[in-house]
């Protein structure tokens, strides 16, 4: 009788020592014995990456999203900057600039004018328009200014003008000076603030002329126009109101104290328009068109390089010098168009 088959069934796992606790008191972790011959990283479940492949491509489609923010906001920037930098130097222009160009006219036709020889050839005749009338001299504002004849915006650029059709300085009539109140020297800010009795002299090829003031006023379209011929001898000063786009005018009135001159002068009648010094020179509006193209082209032209280029010290030292040298032409027609007294 044969007995059952035994199989020979593996040896028992020898009992496995406690594990000691750490010092925190935390046992420690409970490794795992596998049987002899099989491998630990054999039987360790597969767990995705991280990092897939389609991670790659949207950091790539992420950087460039933002490196196109980055430009659009640099260019953004880029332009506010050149923005601002253009209405800085425009301010400067206007109120610094315009000032030296003034004192500079007037130096030069100051020293044509000196000697008993430059009075002398000034008659009671005008000259062109932009050569030197006479000389204002006002004690109360300290002022003293070379007069030129013609009263549109690049006269009044030189100093203040003698408006055409009026009376020359020193004999009966009308005698109207205009002056600029804001730019190109402010020569006539003061205008409004003469009072009665101010004495204004004219220094001129007739001789020397005093004239006291007898009243300031403003002037509004619609009222009386202090420019038209009179029958007396009287100086009327004029210059534009306070607002940016004056539509109204500032007068002194003066009349004369000392002897006219005995000259016989017709009088021609109320000047156009164009020379009642409240318009610019519309002349001046193609040029400042174009000149402006050019400017903002240079400024793009400029910012473009700034960003393309990693030393951007001498895109500056070339193009610093042309796009000034482009913004006075610019700047300069612009103030030609603003009114001839502002």
């Amino acid at each position: 009788m044969t007995g059952p088959h035994l199989v020979d069934a593996p040896p028992p796992i020898p009992p496995q020592p406690p594990i000691p606790p750490t010092a925190a008191g935390v046992p420690r972790p409970v490794v795992e014995l596998l049987p002899p011959g099989v491998n630990h990283l054999e039987t360790a479940p597969v767990v995705p990456s991280a990092t897939s492949e389609g991670e790659p491509r949207e950091r790539h489609r992420s950087s460039a999203r933002g490196s196109v923010v980055r430009r659009i906001f640099m260019g953004a920037a880029g332009v506010l900057t050149a923005f601002g930098v253009v209405v800085a130097l425009l301010v400067g222009y206007l109120f610094g600039f315009t000032a030296l160009q003034h004192a500079q006219a007037q130096h030069r036709l100051l020293s044509g004018l000196s000697g008993k020889a430059g009075l002398t050839a000034l008659s009671g005749k005008i000259p062109p328009e932009g050569h030197p009338v006479a000389i204002l001299q006002i004690p109360a504002l300290h002022l003293q200014q070379v007069v030129v004849a013609g009263t549109s915006a690049p006269d009044l650029a030189l100093g203040p003008g003698l408006m055409p059709g009026s009376a020359p300085p020193g004999v009966l009539g009308n005698t109207v000076i205009a002056g600029r109140r804001l730019l190109y020297g402010q020569p006539f800010a003061g205008i409004g603030g003469l009072h009665r009795g101010d004495m204004v002299r004219i220094v001129g090829g007739l001789g020397v002329f005093t004239y006291r003031v007898i009243s300031t006023r403003v002037v509004r379209p619609g009222q009386a126009d202090p420019v038209v011929p009179t029958a007396d001898a009287r100086l009327t000063l004029v210059t534009s109101d306070e607002s940016l786009t004056p539509t109204d005018r500032v007068v002194a009135v003066a009349a004369m104290v000392s002897k006219p001159a005995d000259i016989k002068v017709v009088a021609i009648g109320i000047p156009p328009a164009s020379q009642r010094a409240l318009s610019g020179d519309h002349r001046a509006l193609i040029p400042m068109i174009l000149w402006g193209i050019v400017l903002v082209a240079g400024v793009i032209f400029t910012i473009v390089l700034y960003q393309r280029w990693r030393r951007p010290w001498p895109i500056y030292l070339m193009t610093t010098p042309v796009l000034l040298a482009v913004a006075v032409l610019c700047f300069g027609s612009l103030a030609q168009l603003l009114p001839a007294t502002m």
